[in-house]
């Protein structure tokens, strides 16, 4: 519209004229599919009805499978946490904040380019594969540069060299982990 243009036309990858689309039907389309994006970002599945049309035990069943699951990852680290108690003792706990908020930061941002992604038809099942390694050597290397700014940040902090290796160790898994996962529940 701004363009003064009220008319897509439709053409076939041959190059043939299929017809036009008004405008209001794709602004409705467009609107449609950021919706949907915006709930795979959240790692749901798209609804096929609206909100309130959708029936409230399908919303509970698709919101909280996923957050069950991340529950039960996060169980991991607490029982990490727990082992290595009276070793690292209150340590842990001052950059606890720091490694989980880096490792969530980590996964949304790599699964928002996942979904630019697939959303635009640059991540297809014949690149997937592809997709996937990369991603993985860019986490080794976003793991490995983070570890090292944690253990500088760690080490003025504590003055201990061990405990910064441990946090940096730590959070240098979490990130590369993050990356892995952040990749895959869209493609899943």
């Amino acid at each position: 519209v701004h363009y003064g243009v009220t008319h897509a036309p439709v053409v076939s990858p041959d190059g043939i004229f299929l017809g036009v689309v008004p405008a209001d039907t794709l602004a409705d389309i467009l609107v449609e599919e950021a919706g949907e994006d915006v709930q795979r970002i959240s790692a749901m599945t798209p609804l096929k009805q609206s909100y309130f049309e959708t029936p409230f035990f399908q919303l509970l069943y698709e919101r909280s499978g996923i957050l069950i699951i991340l529950l039960l990852v996060g169980s991991i680290s607490s029982t990490i946490l727990d082992v290595y108690q009276s070793t690292l003792g209150a340590l842990l706990f001052l950059f606890v904040p720091m490694i989980t908020g880096t490792g969530g930061n980590t996964s949304s941002q790599t699964s928002a380019l996942a979904i630019q992604g697939l959303a635009v038809g640059e991540i297809r099942n014949a690149n997937m594969i592809k997709f996937l390694f990369r991603e993985m050597r860019i986490g080794f290397g976003i793991g490995t540069l983070l570890s090292i700014a944690a253990f500088l940040r760690v080490y003025m902090t504590t003055g201990s060299a061990f405990e910064g290796f441990a946090i940096s160790v730590a959070l240098g898994f979490i990130v590369m982990l993050s990356v892995v996962l952040g990749s895959l529940v869209p493609l899943v």
